[in-house]
């Protein structure tokens, strides 16, 4: 191995480790003296641009932060595999039969909540299945119920939504 005295600038002479034999050898032409020839065609080529100061783009007006930091935001090989990842680890629970006496006073609280529809307000919880995966979750909604649809057997509340009453584990006058 051989140490190669490469050109000194502000912090002194930089020396570099030559393992075998570089093109410049092989031709007889010292490495030195090879890369001060490469420098000087350089300076020759770009000498009046090299030390001027860029004041960057003048016609074009920069691009929002959000669009360019959209430009060398990561790239997903696989589409949708973050999606898919996310659905495994979402968490799932199954759903739970209700015993003959929850069952009794679920009936009792959703026939005094047929009475007056819209009147009072009500907490509801629900079982709602995952599309993807077996099982579900069960969630909490608060709010008014608008009807009861006996076609369908379930409850519509005012903002639209509707639940299904074979999924309903609890009911909560407020």
């Amino acid at each position: 191995m051989e140490m190669v005295r490469e050109g000194a600038g502000d912090s002194g002479p930089k020396i570099r480790a030559n393992s075998g034999k570089s093109r410049c050898h092989t031709d007889g032409i010292d490495p030195l003296e090879s890369e001060m020839r490469e420098d000087q065609i350089v300076l020759e080529k770009y000498g009046d641009i090299i030390h001027t100061d860029w004041k960057g783009v003048r016609r074009h007006p920069h691009a929002d932060y959000r669009i360019r930091a959209a430009q060398f935001a990561p790239f997903s090989a696989l589409s949708g595999y973050d999606d898919e990842l996310a659905r495994t680890a979402r968490p799932v629970e199954e759903k739970t039969d209700l015993t003959e006496s929850a069952r009794l006073e679920l009936d009792q609280k959703l026939r005094m909540i047929l009475e007056s529809p819209g009147q009072e307000e009500i907490e509801i919880e629900y079982f709602q299945a995952d599309p993807c995966k077996k099982g579900g979750t069960y969630r909490k909604y608060r709010g008014y119920l608008k009807e009861l649809d006996l076609n369908e057997r379930s409850l519509c509340m005012e903002d639209g939504l509707r639940i299904s009453m074979g999924e309903i584990r609890r009911v909560e006058i407020l």
